[in-house]
């Protein structure tokens, strides 16, 4: 279903909401009544702010002074999830790079800053990471969804894994992961670009298509299948409603509970926007 088959027609705000500087958005997640958390997926030699807060209402931003002395900098933060406590957060490299393992951050963030507090390499799985869910378990722990964003010939995959004190575990099925169907947007595709969920336990994700640094860029929002808590495969996999969401690569996914989506995007030289739509 694209913008002009079923939405209605003020659902969709385009961006950019800001000017051309506004910058390239990699993850979002839920701050609090009118902020969000945003990534970025800097790399080792930039300074950006790697968090940041976005504005619900115009999209403003703000860097948030981390400090990241107990793990050293992340680089290629590609997706940010709640963690376990107010306050708390998760945060994923989408990739290795040499000896320079993928890890999962364990972030708290408050309105005058941030601190990196723990870190886990995270295995090899095939694909590099885009998205990701966090479920509340019991006593704390989390599991943690992983998504792979595909591409190459191959379909993305949703990994799962066991956050807890004892640290970050992956079962033989969750390291093995679960391939998911994404609608056609064109060639040269990835399937997943982020990884989001709603009240209803739906999971929703973002299929891409990056034509090069200048575009010409396109993307769908989707339905990617439904959570299934306390299961042995921690969600189901089924292709349900898409939206099309035109001209921009859309990497950063919010989901509220009034049906709103927010979306970040990384549109290379071209920076990035904020815009939302209702699903």
């Amino acid at each position: 279903m694209g913008l002009g088959g079923g939405l209605p027609t003020d659902s969709y705000t385009p961006g950019p909401i800001l000017d051309e500087a506004f910058p390239d958005l990699s993850g979002l997640t839920e701050f609090s009544r009118t902020k969000l958390l945003g990534v970025r997926d800097s790399k080792d030699n930039s300074n950006d702010a790697r968090v940041l807060f976005v504005d619900k209402k115009d999209g403003a931003v703000s860097p948030i002074d981390m400090d990241w002395s107990q793990t050293g900098v992340a680089r290629d933060l590609e997706a940010i999830a709640p963690g376990a406590g107010k306050g708390r957060y998760l945060a994923v490299e989408g990739s290795s790079f040499g000896e320079k393992k993928a890890r999962l951050f364990e972030l708290s963030v408050g309105a005058q800053g941030g601190k990196a507090e723990k870190s886990h390499v995270l295995p090899e799985f095939g694909q590099e990471i885009e998205g990701m869910v966090t479920v509340p378990g019991k006593n704390g722990a989390q599991t943690v969804l992983l998504a792979g964003r595909g591409g190459e010939g191959q379909s993305s995959k949703i990994y799962w894994g066991e956050l807890s004190e004892s640290g970050l575990e992956f079962s033989k099925e969750g390291l093995a992961g679960q391939s998911v169907a994404a609608p056609i947007v064109g060639q040269g595709q990835r399937d997943i670009a982020d990884l989001t969920a709603d009240k209803n336990g739906n999971l929703w994700a973002s299929a891409t298509i990056d034509t090069g640094d200048d575009g010409a860029f396109t993307s769908s929002v989707y339905q990617v299948g439904q959570l299934t808590p306390g299961g042995a495969v921690p969600f189901q996999a089924k292709l349900g409603r898409d939206y099309s969401v035109p001209h921009v690569k859309a990497e950063a996914l919010a989901l509220q509970a009034n049906g709103t989506m927010f979306i970040g995007s990384d549109n290379e030289s071209s920076g990035g926007r904020f815009e939302s739509i209702v699903v």
